[in-house]
């Protein structure tokens, strides 16, 4: 009896063992799976990061005769290099239905504006930047370089600290570019007149095993790039700053991509300078480069700027055209009750003042003259009823445009009447020399490069 115990008490034991290493087992079996899981994952997100941006941007505003000072290059490129540090997008990849971004852009910024002489915008630095961008730089690493200053033809003329004059050809910046990466952009708001003394050559880019290339000049050759003191900026790199912000983002996925850039900037600096700058783009590529994320605000943003004034939250926005007519219509019914009040006021004077005089009169018989004063104050009685009913109707008109004017100005996504919207379709191709035939030659040389 004492052995059977004994036996079942092993047994027990035993059992319990085996239920200890069983369940130790499950849990390091589920711990490896996690472990596996977490390692995919990071797999996938070291993926999603594993490309990035260099963004090199360059303005110069101080040039020696007989290029002359420009305003706003400098400027523009301190906004360009900033817009990029905030919304650049390194890389991205599609899950379920979401993306996923990495924002690994490195931004350097070379302006005359700025002292430090290794950061000067001279001939040599912005060669050595380069260099230094593409030694980093991984073959399917994108590479973005902005340029806002003088050009002549196909050459970026820069300078050094003593004023002297260089140039660098954008076909030098090519050929550099095609030894190392096969994604880059170069967005160029520089004249490419022939008037100055430099040769104007062809710059051409060369079709290679896929990628992206892609120069968007901000005028078509031998034209001028325009800047605008209306603006306060180049005028192509006005809508290039608005574009890359988020206005370019037309279809609404919260991403700016070249495409959008092209169409919007083409779009909109023809528009403005009544088609004597038309950028011209030279791409090699059937694909479209994202480069920025936008960040949607919210319509509270809007709403509490129009409930201040209306039509600030719209002309916030973008949305001029309807800024416009709310503010119009704003200060039209404002006026008009304003208006309407101050004779209601006048009215209600003169009705008590015929009032007194009724009533001074005597009660006990009422002669003609009483009878008229009786008549006039009935009379203005009824223009006090007639006016207090108008005003009651225009006030409660006035808060049904308001709210109607916070609604739009939070919640309508486009512009009524697009003010600066060109006269001919962008790519219809009737542009003489201008982006849509440009753009259609550019679609035939693909297909057939391809």
């Amino acid at each position: 009896m004492i052995i059977r115990l004994l036996t079942m008490k092993d047994t027990k034991s035993t059992n319990e063992k085996r239920g200890v290493f069983f369940s130790t087992f499950v849990l390091s079996m589920l711990f490896v799976v996690n472990l596996f899981l977490l390692t995919l994952s990071s797999l996938s997100a070291d993926e999603v990061s594993a490309r990035k941006t260099f963004v090199l941007v360059v303005g110069i505003d101080h040039y020696p005769l007989p290029y002359g000072k420009l305003n706003y290059a400098a400027e523009d490129a301190e906004k360009i290099a900033n817009v990029m540090r905030e919304q650049g997008i390194a890389d991205y990849k599609k899950e379920k239905d979401d993306w996923v971004y990495a924002n690994k852009t490195e931004v350097i910024l070379l302006s005359d504006k700025n002292g430090n002489s290794q950061l000067f915008p001279t001939k040599a630095n912005i060669l050595r930047e380069l260099e230094s961008i593409l030694k980093n730089a991984k073959e399917d690493d994108f590479v973005m370089i902005y340029f806002s200053g003088h050009g002549t033809g196909e050459s970026l003329v820069t300078v050094m600290q003593d004023g002297k004059v260089e140039t660098i050809e954008v076909k030098e910046i090519l050929s550099k570019l095609d030894t190392k990466t096969k994604e880059y952009m170069l967005l160029l708001d520089a004249c490419r007149n022939t008037t100055n003394p430099v040769a104007p050559f062809s710059t051409t880019i060369e079709p290679g095993d896929g990628g992206f290339k892609s120069i968007f000049y901000a005028t078509s050759k031998d034209n001028v790039s325009q800047e605008s003191n209306k603006l306060g900026q180049g005028v192509y790199s006005y809508y290039l700053l608005e574009g890359l912000k988020g206005k370019a983002d037309t279809d609404g996925d919260l991403i700016v991509s070249s495409d959008e850039i092209r169409n919007y900037v083409s779009e909109k600096v023809i528009a403005f300078t009544d088609n004597t700058q038309k950028p011209q783009l030279h791409q090699i590529s059937s694909a479209s480069k994202f480069l920025t994320r936008v960040t949607k605000p919210g319509p509270w943003q809007y709403i509490w700027k129009s409930a201040i004034l209306p039509g600030a939250g719209q002309w916030e926005k973008g949305h001029k055209s309807n800024s416009i007519f709310y503010f119009s219509i704003a200060l039209l019914g404002g006026f008009n009750l304003y208006s309407n009040n101050l004779t209601y006021e006048r009215e209600e004077k003169e009705y008590f003042a015929r009032q007194s005089l009724f009533l001074i009169s005597s009660p006990m018989v009422l002669d003609s003259t009483d009878l008229i004063l009786f008549q006039a104050m009935q009379s203005v009685r009824k223009d006090l009823i007639t006016d207090s009913r108008s005003i009651e109707t225009g006030v409660d008109f006035f808060i049904l445009f308001y709210l109607w004017n916070l609604w739009d100005a939070g919640f309508t996504k486009n512009e009524w009447i697009d003010l600066n919207k060109p006269r001919t379709k962008l790519d219809s191709g009737y542009y003489n020399g201008g982006v849509g035939q440009q753009e259609q030659r550019f679609r035939l040389t693909v297909e057939w490069n391809f």
